[in-house]
């Protein structure tokens, strides 16, 4: 257990000091600076002994089962009073840059005897695997607000995916796209786009559609490719 002063609990140390400080050289108020500063120190035993007999609360986190890198998510946190009193809380989360711009603060909670408070917070990660999500602290603070207890509840992992929604619209289902996507290049082919068994010159009448383009820049003359069917009959006559 962690109990430590707040800064109320210091600020009245601090001025029973100075009031100290001044009223050494005046007599008299020794006596009743000391009877001060020995009922302010009951007060903060008495006010952290309240604290410390608290069960304190139930925090439980959840997680979304899986984010997609890039889209926003949400977590939501649930503190759960398991004492007759009211709770008074700071909570802290701890969360990576990847996950998160800033970590989440929540100052200032009250939660009833027996009530649950459900808190909110997005997140947007950039990137995909299991990330580590930080500890929960939660500070409590007592009645009197002169103490708080530190609680610390341990992280969990977070499943973050590749966003896949892209996949579904009905242009990337083009095979064209798949097929480069996947890194497979279609090679051109001659001419109109058939198979072809041998390249020879353009002659005048040859469909314009079967000339090699490559084949003739190469040759600086017009040169026709020519399909099975074709090169049969052009030997046979």
């Amino acid at each position: 257990m962690h109990l430590f002063p707040t800064g109320r609990a210091v600020a009245v140390g601090l001025a029973w000091t100075a009031l100290a400080l001044v009223a050494v050289p005046v007599g008299g108020l020794g006596p009743a600076l000391a009877l001060a500063g020995a009922g302010a120190l009951a007060t903060f035993v008495w006010d952290a002994a309240g604290l410390a007999r608290l069960r304190g609360p139930m925090l439980r986190r959840e997680l979304p089962d899986r984010v997609a890198v890039g889209r926003d998510a949400e977590v939501i946190l649930t503190l759960a009073s398991r004492d007759d009193a009211h709770l008074r809380a700071d909570l802290f989360e701890e969360l990576s840059r990847d996950l998160a711009s800033s970590d989440p603060v929540f100052r200032g909670l009250a939660v009833a005897p027996g009530a649950t408070l459900r808190l909110a917070y997005a997140i947007h990660p950039t990137r995909r695997g299991a990330r580590p999500l930080g500890d929960l602290v939660l500070l409590l603070r007592s009645p009197l607000g002169l103490a708080q207890r530190r609680l610390t509840f341990p992280g969990e992992t977070l499943r973050v995916v590749p966003d896949t929604s892209g996949l579904l619209r009905r242009e990337a289902l083009d095979p064209r796209r798949l097929l480069a996507a996947l890194g497979v290049k279609q090679a051109r082919p001659r001419g109109s786009g058939m198979e072809f068994e041998a390249l020879r010159e353009y002659v005048p009448g040859d469909d314009v559609r079967h000339i090699d383009w490559r084949a003739t820049a190469r040759r600086g003359t017009a040169t026709s490719a020519i399909t099975p069917c074709c090169w049969r009959s052009t030997r046979a006559g």
